[in-house]
């Protein structure tokens, strides 16, 4: 699954310091970053292809199958960033080459995930592959069963250029467990890339005009939040971006599941709650849908337009792009049901 739950955020904080991570099984730190160079084929990469990896994944009675580079003179990387993260993705992997004779890495900007997804079933069944390609859980476990995941646990544990104990304790446990896969033997076969938890971003200049002076610690609180910024500013409260991640994190933090014993629960008592409250919102114009695979949503908080935004941790500079500076906004975890018991979705691709 391309997403899973990420428990005890820290409670909120102010401009671009977001409280955005997890007790011990949430997102990335990225405090050793001085050292990225020596890591970086590893750490800014997803998915080990067998045409670089040592050895396929094992699969269904499948064993290493013979597949051919797709670029023999370099490890081609297929990813996606654009903008800033493609400028400090670049950087990387030219430092790291210029440290690292020998087959340079190479980014190869791809499309979006779906077209990395169609390239990469594409390249297999081609029998030819790159080094490195970005993927979703599910699209890995795809080419995993086709032999073509190289086990990274070799690179990992590499003495030479593998990580240590103390690089991986940089990582929250959730992040690279959802690399492992059970149904290859606990093999890691993709590696943490962009990966992110939902938060709430709220605006203080909206919500001060409201008399508010701390963001909402409950969804109780986040109603009732909504309809004194209503009530006293004429504004709705929040422009609602519609994604399945965003519903899946309020369920979570409601302390519901969305798979309960093998079976999809989606009439437990957390999800119907949910979307009562979607409805109270909706119903009282305290709400409105953001315009699909648009960000009206952060347009509209730079404008003062709305209190709220439900967005990603990665999110955040985008968020200071808008407002301009680190005044007048902050980062808070999603409002919970028992905020003794926090948490949100872990999303994003490796």
């Amino acid at each position: 699954m391309p997403e899973s739950k990420a428990n005890g955020l820290s409670q909120h904080s102010r401009g671009q310091r977001g409280g955005s991570r997890s007790r011990a099984t949430g997102i990335h730190r990225t405090r050793r970053f001085a050292s990225r160079t020596r890591r970086a084929c590893l750490v800014a990469s997803l998915v080990f292809l067998a045409a670089c990896g040592p050895r396929a994944a094992q699969t269904g009675g499948k064993t290493e199958s013979a597949f051919a580079p797709i670029a023999p003179e370099a490890a081609d990387l297929w990813d996606r960033q654009t903008t800033e993260n493609a400028d400090i993705l670049e950087t990387i992997v030219k430092d790291f080459n210029a440290l690292h004779p020998g087959l340079p890495v190479k980014i190869v900007q791809s499309g979006n995930y779906g077209d990395i997804y169609r390239k990469t079933t594409a390249a297999i069944k081609a029998r030819t592959l790159p080094a490195m390609a970005v993927a979703y859980g599910n699209m890995t476990v795809e080419y995993a069963q086709e032999g073509a995941v190289a086990d990274l646990g070799s690179f990992i544990r590499d003495p030479e250029r593998g990580l240590t104990d103390a690089d991986l304790a940089d990582f929250f446990p959730a992040v690279l467990e959802q690399n492992r896969y059970p149904q290859f033997g606990g093999a890691t076969l993709s590696w943490p890339y962009t990966k992110a938890v939902l938060v709430m971003y709220f605006n203080t200049r909206v919500t001060t005009a409201a008399g508010l002076s701390a963001p909402p610690a409950t969804w109780d609180e986040f109603v009732e939040q909504c309809r004194a910024i209503k009530a006293k500013t004429g504004k709705r409260a929040i422009c609602l971006d519609v994604d399945a991640s965003t519903l899946d994190a309020m369920i979570f933090s409601r302390g519901g599941e969305i798979v309960k014993d093998g079976r999809v629960s989606f009439l437990s008592p957390q999800t119907l709650a949910m979307l009562e409250m979607l409805q109270v919102l909706f119903k009282e114009d305290l709400a409105y849908q953001n315009t699909p695979r648009t960000f009206g949503d952060q347009t509209a908080f730079g404008a003062n337009e709305v209190a709220f935004a439900f967005r990603p941790s990665s999110s955040l500079p985008y968020f200071k792009l808008v407002m301009e500076g680190n005044e007048g906004w902050g980062v808070a975890r999603i409002p919970q049901a028992d905020p003794a018991k926090p948490a949100t979705v872990l999303y994003g691709a490796n």
